[in-house]
Protein backbone atom coordinates (compact mmCIF):
# COMPACT_ATOMS: atom_id res chain seq x y z
CA UNK A 1 0.00 0.00 0.00
CA UNK A 2 1.73 3.27 -1.17
CA UNK A 3 1.64 6.52 1.44
CA UNK A 4 -1.77 7.85 -0.51
CA UNK A 5 -3.77 5.01 -0.34
CA UNK A 6 -2.55 5.16 3.24
CA UNK A 7 -3.43 8.85 3.82
CA UNK A 8 -6.77 8.31 2.31
CA UNK A 9 -7.35 5.39 4.62
CA UNK A 10 -6.77 7.33 7.83
CA UNK A 11 -8.14 10.59 6.45
CA UNK A 12 -11.58 8.91 6.07
CA UNK A 13 -11.26 7.15 9.76
CA UNK A 14 -10.56 11.00 11.28
CA UNK A 15 -13.76 11.89 9.21
CA UNK A 16 -16.06 9.60 11.24
CA UNK A 17 -17.43 10.41 14.57
CA UNK A 18 -15.99 7.56 16.73
CA UNK A 19 -14.28 7.55 20.05
CA UNK A 20 -10.08 7.68 19.48
CA UNK A 21 -8.78 4.27 19.38
CA UNK A 22 -11.53 3.38 16.74
CA UNK A 23 -10.00 6.72 14.53
CA UNK A 24 -6.64 4.67 14.23
CA UNK A 25 -8.05 1.50 13.43
CA UNK A 26 -8.59 -0.55 17.07
CA UNK A 27 -11.50 -1.96 17.97
CA UNK A 28 -11.94 0.06 20.80
CA UNK A 29 -10.10 1.70 23.82
CA UNK A 30 -9.40 -1.22 26.02
CA UNK A 31 -7.67 -3.41 23.26
CA UNK A 32 -5.35 -0.34 22.51
CA UNK A 33 -4.52 0.18 26.13
CA UNK A 34 -3.81 -3.52 26.17
CA UNK A 35 -0.79 -3.06 23.35
CA UNK A 36 0.23 -0.27 25.20
CA UNK A 37 1.02 -2.05 28.06
CA UNK A 38 2.67 -4.90 26.27
CA UNK A 39 5.43 -2.00 24.93
CA UNK A 40 5.44 0.01 28.02
CA UNK A 41 7.64 -3.24 29.29
CA UNK A 42 10.80 -2.05 26.67
CA UNK A 43 10.65 1.33 28.85
CA UNK A 44 9.65 0.71 32.39
CA UNK A 45 12.72 0.32 34.41
CA UNK A 46 14.39 3.26 32.21
CA UNK A 47 14.66 7.17 33.80
CA UNK A 48 13.27 9.62 31.94
CA UNK A 49 13.76 7.59 28.11
CA UNK A 50 13.45 9.09 24.72
CA UNK A 51 11.18 7.73 23.55
CA UNK A 52 9.62 7.63 19.61
CA UNK A 53 6.51 6.53 18.48
CA UNK A 54 6.13 5.67 14.97
CA UNK A 55 2.61 5.51 13.54
CA UNK A 56 1.53 7.78 16.36
CA UNK A 57 -2.00 8.41 15.03
CA UNK A 58 -3.69 10.70 17.30
CA UNK A 59 -0.18 10.35 19.91
CA UNK A 60 -2.61 8.21 22.37
CA UNK A 61 0.64 6.41 23.53
CA UNK A 62 2.17 9.49 25.11
CA UNK A 63 -1.90 9.80 27.02
CA UNK A 64 -0.39 6.16 28.43
CA UNK A 65 2.89 6.91 29.12
CA UNK A 66 1.72 10.55 30.97
CA UNK A 67 -0.71 8.02 33.24
CA UNK A 68 2.40 6.17 34.26
CA UNK A 69 3.74 10.00 36.21
CA UNK A 70 7.09 9.29 34.51
CA UNK A 71 9.68 12.09 33.24
CA UNK A 72 10.22 11.17 29.43
CA UNK A 73 10.98 12.91 26.10
CA UNK A 74 8.15 11.83 23.37
CA UNK A 75 8.67 12.13 19.82
CA UNK A 76 5.39 11.03 17.68
CA UNK A 77 5.58 10.09 13.77
CA UNK A 78 3.32 9.54 11.26
CA UNK A 79 3.22 9.71 7.84
CA UNK A 80 -0.70 10.94 8.07
CA UNK A 81 -1.35 14.94 7.38
CA UNK A 82 -4.67 14.67 9.73
CA UNK A 83 -3.15 12.50 11.94
CA UNK A 84 -0.45 14.78 13.05
CA UNK A 85 -2.87 17.36 12.65
CA UNK A 86 -5.34 16.16 15.09
CA UNK A 87 -3.08 15.25 17.70
CA UNK A 88 -1.61 18.72 17.67
CA UNK A 89 -5.31 19.85 18.24
CA UNK A 90 -5.55 17.39 21.38
CA UNK A 91 -1.81 17.80 22.94
CA UNK A 92 0.05 21.02 23.82
CA UNK A 93 3.32 19.59 25.98
CA UNK A 94 6.80 20.88 25.51
CA UNK A 95 7.62 16.59 26.17
CA UNK A 96 5.73 16.20 23.26
CA UNK A 97 7.00 16.46 19.45
CA UNK A 98 4.93 15.77 16.41
CA UNK A 99 6.38 15.59 13.23
CA UNK A 100 4.80 14.58 9.34
CA UNK A 101 7.46 12.43 7.68
CA UNK A 102 7.43 10.50 4.30
CA UNK A 103 10.23 7.73 5.41
CA UNK A 104 11.40 6.28 8.89
CA UNK A 105 14.79 6.26 7.26
CA UNK A 106 14.96 10.20 8.12
CA UNK A 107 13.56 10.42 11.91
CA UNK A 108 16.34 11.39 14.61
CA UNK A 109 17.78 8.70 16.73
CA UNK A 110 16.12 7.87 19.80
CA UNK A 111 16.74 5.52 22.96
CA UNK A 112 13.50 3.92 22.14
CA UNK A 113 11.85 3.62 19.34
CA UNK A 114 8.24 1.84 19.28
CA UNK A 115 5.03 0.87 17.05
CA UNK A 116 1.80 -0.11 17.67
CA UNK A 117 -0.24 -1.67 14.90
CA UNK A 118 2.06 -0.20 12.22
CA UNK A 119 2.18 -3.08 10.15
CA UNK A 120 -1.00 -4.51 10.15
CA UNK A 121 -3.18 -3.05 7.63
CA UNK A 122 -1.21 -4.31 4.01
CA UNK A 123 -4.43 -3.95 1.76
CA UNK A 124 -3.98 -5.25 -1.57
CA UNK A 125 -0.12 -5.98 -1.34
CA UNK A 126 0.56 -9.72 -0.95
CA UNK A 127 2.19 -11.16 2.07
CA UNK A 128 5.50 -12.37 0.88
CA UNK A 129 6.30 -8.43 -0.15
CA UNK A 130 4.52 -7.40 3.11
CA UNK A 131 6.65 -9.55 4.92
CA UNK A 132 10.47 -8.06 3.29
CA UNK A 133 8.50 -4.08 3.90
CA UNK A 134 8.32 -5.01 7.79
CA UNK A 135 11.99 -6.84 8.29
CA UNK A 136 13.27 -3.47 6.16
CA UNK A 137 11.58 -1.06 8.02
CA UNK A 138 13.17 -2.91 11.24
CA UNK A 139 16.25 -2.95 9.86
CA UNK A 140 16.06 0.96 9.96
CA UNK A 141 14.53 1.07 13.44
CA UNK A 142 17.24 -0.88 14.97
CA UNK A 143 19.76 1.56 13.71
CA UNK A 144 17.77 4.60 14.80
CA UNK A 145 17.64 3.12 18.43
CA UNK A 146 20.09 3.32 20.65
CA UNK A 147 18.96 1.31 23.19
CA UNK A 148 15.98 -0.96 21.80
CA UNK A 149 12.64 -1.30 20.18
CA UNK A 150 9.37 -2.62 20.46
CA UNK A 151 6.85 -3.31 17.83
CA UNK A 152 3.77 -5.73 17.60
CA UNK A 153 1.84 -8.42 14.38
CA UNK A 154 -0.85 -9.66 13.94
CA UNK A 155 -0.61 -13.06 14.89
CA UNK A 156 -0.96 -16.30 12.48
CA UNK A 157 -2.04 -18.47 15.61
CA UNK A 158 -6.07 -16.14 15.12
CA UNK A 159 -9.15 -18.09 14.08
CA UNK A 160 -9.05 -18.72 10.75
CA UNK A 161 -13.17 -17.28 10.74
CA UNK A 162 -12.19 -13.71 11.72
CA UNK A 163 -8.96 -13.38 9.55
CA UNK A 164 -9.52 -10.01 7.09
CA UNK A 165 -7.51 -10.65 3.80
CA UNK A 166 -6.41 -7.13 4.01
CA UNK A 167 -4.23 -7.79 7.32
CA UNK A 168 -0.70 -9.12 7.70
CA UNK A 169 -0.79 -12.46 9.87
CA UNK A 170 2.39 -13.22 11.18
CA UNK A 171 4.20 -16.03 12.73
CA UNK A 172 5.47 -15.40 16.24
CA UNK A 173 8.47 -17.54 16.03
CA UNK A 174 10.07 -16.37 12.56
CA UNK A 175 10.14 -12.56 14.61
CA UNK A 176 11.22 -13.82 17.34
CA UNK A 177 14.03 -15.80 15.92
CA UNK A 178 14.94 -13.04 13.49
CA UNK A 179 15.41 -10.12 15.81
CA UNK A 180 17.50 -12.46 18.15
CA UNK A 181 19.84 -13.26 15.33
CA UNK A 182 19.76 -9.83 13.19
CA UNK A 183 19.77 -7.19 16.15
CA UNK A 184 20.14 -8.05 20.24
CA UNK A 185 20.46 -11.50 22.32
CA UNK A 186 17.81 -10.11 24.47
CA UNK A 187 14.40 -10.17 22.74
CA UNK A 188 11.25 -11.05 24.54
CA UNK A 189 8.21 -12.39 22.65
CA UNK A 190 4.88 -11.33 24.54
CA UNK A 191 1.69 -13.74 23.54
CA UNK A 192 -0.03 -13.96 26.51
CA UNK A 193 -2.58 -11.29 26.43
CA UNK A 194 -5.83 -11.58 25.33
CA UNK A 195 -5.60 -10.11 21.80
CA UNK A 196 -4.86 -11.71 18.35
CA UNK A 197 -1.71 -10.30 18.10
CA UNK A 198 2.33 -10.53 19.66
CA UNK A 199 4.40 -8.01 20.62
CA UNK A 200 8.13 -8.56 19.60
CA UNK A 201 10.56 -6.35 22.66
CA UNK A 202 14.22 -5.71 21.48
CA UNK A 203 16.93 -4.50 24.45
CA UNK A 204 20.31 -3.80 23.10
Amino acid sequence: MNKNSMEKYYKNLMSIEQKTSRKVGWRDEAAQIIRFQQLYKLIENENNPNIADLGCGLATFYGFLKEQKRNFNYTGYDISKSMIANAKKIINDNNCELLLIDNIAKIKEHDFIILSGVFNMKKEVKDNVWLDYILNQLEVINHKSRKGFGFNLLTSYSDSEFKDDELFYAEPDFFFNYCKKKFSKNVALLHDYEEYDFTVIVRK
